[in-house]
């Protein structure tokens, strides 16, 4: 279980970091943090509806969403300091 937790967090923070970092280079980096806020919020809406339907053990989400909030919010900080520095 260890592996697929670890290759999904490195997706999602690559993934992250990318869409931050456009973002960032194109709207500025205050409006570009939103993005990993948006993450956090789905994964807390996620966790939310599986607790409110029944449908399964809210703590069997637990680990997919520490590895999605914590990968997200650590590209989104990675692609917001890439964006910092100018290219060329």
């Amino acid at each position: 279980m260890v592996l697929p937790l670890l290759g999904m967090a490195v997706v999602s923070a690559v993934l992250t970091g990318a869409i931050t970092w456009g973002a960032a280079r194109r709207y500025g980096r205050g409006r570009a943090f939103l993005v990993p806020v948006l993450a956090l919020g789905a994964v807390m809406f996620l966790m939310w509806r599986t607790d409110t339907t029944g449908a399964h053990d809210p703590f069997v989400f637990a680990p997919f969403a520490v590895v999605a909030a914590g990968s997200s919010v650590g590209g989104a900080l990675l692609g917001l300091l890439l964006a910092r520095r100018r290219v060329g």
